[in-house]
């Protein structure tokens, strides 16, 4: 079934979605919302995904680039420098130029995905092997197993594939 969103921030397959899945599904959530605590539920919920969040083979074909990966922790498609939690995962992002930004992670370590993850808090990810930031108009990503997709923090479970474009100056916010 095909499923047509916009997303003003971000979308993304695998760990960060999971992570999105988790916190839709948690307890925790609303207790903690209460103190205003938001960002410890995204690092508990997100430290335990860490361990056991899926990760697939699968391939990105990015502006007609094709982009093969051997174990997608997450792609997280952007228009912003931030999502969920305060990662930046993608520092090169900009909601005025007509591209979108990616971020894809690529390993089977947990230790290494966790340093990842603590880097990109400052931005410092991109120096990793395991990370590849680049820019394009549309991407398509494919994975061999079913994935946790988001848009916005809105989630689906079990995706293989997923076609993202830009639409320039498609989204208006008026505030």
């Amino acid at each position: 079934e095909r499923i047509n969103r916009r997303f003003a921030i971000s979308c993304g397959i695998g760990y960060d979605a999971a992570v999105c899945v988790a916190i839709d599904n948690s307890q925790m959530r609303r207790k903690l919302a209460k103190f205003n605590k938001q960002k410890a539920v995204y690092t508990i919920l997100g430290a335990r995904e860490i361990l056991v969040s899926d990760r697939s083979r699968g391939y990105a074909i990015a502006d007609g680039e094709k982009k093969n990966f051997s174990s997608i922790v997450f792609i997280s498609v952007q228009n912003q420098i931030t999502e969920g939690g305060g990662y930046r995962f993608t520092p090169q992002a900009s909601n005025e130029d007509g591209k979108l930004s990616v971020c894809a992670v690529d390993t089977k370590g947990k230790l290494e995905f966790a340093s990842t993850l603590i880097a990109s808090m400052k931005a410092k990810h991109g120096e990793k092997k395991a990370v590849d930031l680049f820019d394009c108009e549309k991407i398509e990503i494919h994975t061999e197993k079913p994935l946790a997709f988001h848009t916005d923090g809105e989630t689906f479970e079990g995706q293989t594939l997923v076609e993202v474009r830009c639409i320039k100056r498609g989204l208006r916010i008026i505030i």
